[in-house]
C-alpha cells in the first residue's frame, strides 16, 4: 500500500547532491517503452478532452521551462502520464492526479539547480556510495522508469552497479493525502529487483537473503 509522509522543505533556492568519499559512477536507465492497446489511447484522450483545463496548465507550465519542454519533445507521454490508469494510486481523480503532477514538478524546478534536475530527469545522482571491501553500494536518485505511473522519482539501491531495491515516490499537496502538511511524499512502490531475487545482499555485519517477496530475512 502507498503510504504519505508529511514534510516541510527548507527555503533554499538551490541544492546539491551527496557523495560519498569515493567518485562517484554517472548511472543512465534506459528508458523502455510498454505496449499500449488502442483501447486504452481512446480511454485516456477521452480523459484529456474531459479535462482539458486541467491539460492545458500542465502544458503550459512544462512549456515555460527549456528543460521540461525538451522532455516532453523527447516524450510526449512526460507530459500526459497523470492521464493514465491508477496514477500515483488508486482513487485519485484525474483533477486530483493532475495537481500532484504539477505540484512536484513545479517544487522540483523550484527547489533544485537546473544541472542538477537535469541529471535527475535524464540520468541519475549519486546521493551516496559506501565502499565495503570487493563490493559497493551505492543510492541513487533519478525519473521513475519504466512504471513512471507509479511514483515520479526512484531511488535505487545498487550493489556493484547492479539495482537491487527501488523506491519510488512524488511530492504531493498534503489536503490530497490528508496531511495537516502543506505537502508530502507519497510512496507507491517499494520492491526488490527481479535480477536481485536470488542474490545475497551483502551488508556490513551478517548477510541477510532478499526474498521474492522483497523483504530481507534477518541475519542468523
Amino acid at each position: 500500500m502507498p503510504g504519505a509522509a508529511s514534510f516541510e522543505f527548507g527555503n533554499e533556492k538551490s541544492a546539491s547532491p551527496v557523495h560519498g568519499t569515493v567518485s562517484s559512477p554517472r548511472y543512465i536507465v534506459p528508458q523502455i517503452s510498454l505496449p499500449v492497446s488502442p483501447a486504452r489511447v481512446c480511454v485516456w484522450t477521452w480523459r484529456a478532452f474531459t479535462h482539458i483545463r486541467k491539460v492545458r496548465e500542465v502544458l503550459r507550465f512544462l512549456a515555460r521551462n527549456p528543460l521540461f519542454s525538451e522532455m516532453l519533445q523527447n516524450n510526449p507521454r512526460f507530459g500526459f502520464k497523470f492521464l493514465t490508469d491508477d496514477y500515483l494510486v488508486r482513487g485519485f481523480s484525474t483533477s486530483e492526479s493532475a495537481s500532484c503532477y504539477l505540484h512536484h514538478y513545479k517544487r522540483l524546478h523550484s527547489l533544485l539547480p537546473d544541472s542538477l534536475l537535469r541529471q535527475i530527469l535524464q540520468e541519475e545522482v549519486t546521493l551516496h556510495v559506501i565502499p565495503d571491501g570487493s563490493d559497493r553500494f551505492a543510492l541513487t536518485l533519478g525519473l521513475s522508469r519504466t512504471y513512471d505511473n507509479e511514483g515520479e522519482l526512484t531511488l535505487r539501491l545498487r550493489v556493484d552497479g547492479d539495482i537491487v531495491y527501488v523506491l519510488s515516490f512524488t511530492i504531493v499537496p498534503g489536503e490530497l493525502v490528508e496531511s495537516k502538511a502543506s505537502e508530502a511524499l507519497l510512496i507507491t512502490r517499494l520492491q526488490a529487483s527481479r535480477d536481485a531475487i536470488d542474490r545475497s545482499v551483502l551488508l556490513p555485519g551478517p548477510r541477510m537473503k532478499l526474498h521474492p517477496t522483497g523483504s530481507f530475512s534477518p541475519p542468523c
